[in-house]
């Protein structure tokens, strides 16, 4: 396996499986389509800016590529895919695409006016392609069970210990294309009710924290509370290198749907697992209720009911040295049990001192973190943000659409009151 930096910023192909925003998507495309040459201006599909020629972004040629680029982000076999887009599934949720081209269209007839032409939508495969969504919008509504994937060429950190200085880096085991166990994939359903079937701007944050900063977790046995489709915790697993991750990595929630589709996607990314060195016996799934560990209110430090239900995720919770979450201070109610959890997780089990809890919390309402943090000190549990300037250094892995952006997501670090 070789291992080599991306360069960046992202190519559209990245973009598109990670369903960045359309227009940034769309961007990139163009960033990659205007290529300096030695022509002259003479071909309907070049035009003088500043002295130089380049090629029109919405040429003829241009728009091929951009429907050959859609096509290869699906379940299509491209070496024999013939543009017969009802034969396909793509990757992303259609609905996405159908936005993204439809953008892509509204781009071209906008900006027609920069080009010495006349830019008109010509290529055949690209008219079947937006014939075909424009079917699709009318006859379709959002189904809360249809699924789609979200894929991602994760980095690892590298440490050198000559230099004492780290270093992202992305492996690969082929060629650019992402062969079997080159993307991390994520199913999410996003037009499903469940909030854990989603992904969001905190995980995505904490995942990136943690490539960043693999010490955090390395060899240490890890749990994560509400660890919806499961991106954080399969990064925990492969963070700093072969086999240099987390020494084992619990992911726990508590909805039927999210479970099942959290073991999914543990499942579908076992070859990627492996071929960064983790033991996928070292990555588990289990329920979890939050304050369904005893009574909270007494103060007796160690004894920690085991419900059959949590039985697993209990043994788990006191064997962590690390206890991971991201955005799951949303709900007032939910919040003394959350609190419990991570009281029962700092107070129980063995190296005490050693133990601590990293969260990412998307700040939303004022109301509910004042509650999250009154809790913690009622509990004597210290919490310590992670400071901006550091946050906003982290590498840009995910460049997914969010509601929220990174500089609204919080980190801390949580430890007992010594």
């Amino acid at each position: 396996m070789t291992m080599q930096t991306l360069p960046q910023p992202y190519t559209t192909a990245a973009l598109i499986r990670a369903m960045a925003p359309v227009d940034v998507v769309i961007d990139s495309f163009l960033r990659e389509q205007i290529i300096v040459t030695s022509q002259s201006c003479e071909s309907c599909d070049v035009y003088c800016a500043g002295g130089e020629h380049k090629m029109s972004p919405w040429s003829v040629p241009s728009q091929s590529r951009f429907a050959s680029l859609i096509a290869s982000i699906s379940t299509a076999n491209c070496a024999s895919f013939d543009f017969d887009w009802t034969s396909c599934k793509f990757l992303p949720s259609q609905r996405y695409i159908s936005k993204l081209v439809t953008q892509y269209i509204i781009r071209m007839e906008k900006e027609a006016d920069t080009y010495n032409a006349v830019v008109e939508l010509e290529d055949d495969h690209l008219v079947s392609l937006v014939y075909h969504l424009s079917m699709y919008r009318s006859t379709i509504v959002p189904d809360p069970c249809s699924s789609c994937f979200l894929t991602f060429q994760v980095p690892i950190t590298m440490v050198s210990n000559e230099v004492k200085s780290t270093k992202i880096v992305y492996q690969y085991s082929g060629d650019h294309s992402g062969n079997e166990g080159d993307f991390l994939q994520i199913r999410t359903f996003p037009y499903h009710n469940d909030v854990g079937l989603k992904l969001w701007e905190a995980g995505a944050c904490l995942a990136e924290y943690l490539i960043q900063y693999p010490e955090v977790i390395r060899a240490k046995n890890v749990m994560e509370l509400g660890a919806g489709v499961g991106l954080t915790g399969l990064v925990a697993a492969v963070c700093g290198g072969c086999g240099e991750g987390a020494r084992s990595v619990h992911m726990t929630d508590y909805t039927q749907a999210t479970l099942e589709n959290l073991r999914f996607n543990a499942d579908v990314n076992a070859e990627w697992l492996k071929k960064r060195g983790v033991d996928v016996r070292n990555v588990s799934i289990g329920f979890l209720e939050w304050g369904d560990l005893g009574d909270c209110k007494q103060n007796d430090g160690l004894e920690i009911r085991q419900s059959v239900t949590n039985s697993g995720s209990t043994t788990a919770l006191l064997n962590a040295d690390v206890l991971l979450a991201a955005d799951v201070v949303y709900d007032i109610h939910c919040i003394p049990d959350l609190v419990c959890t991570v009281n029962r997780f700092l107070s129980c089990g063995n190296s005490l001192e050693n133990k601590k809890a990293l969260f990412a919390t998307t700040y939303r309402n004022k109301t509910t973190f004042d509650l999250f943090e009154n809790e913690l000190e009622k509990r004597g549990i210290l919490c310590d943000y992670i400071p901006k300037q550091l946050q906003e250094g982290l590498p840009s892995i995910f460049p997914c659409y969010f509601n929220q952006q990174h500089a609204d997501v919080r980190l801390c670090c949580m430890k007992l009151v010594v």
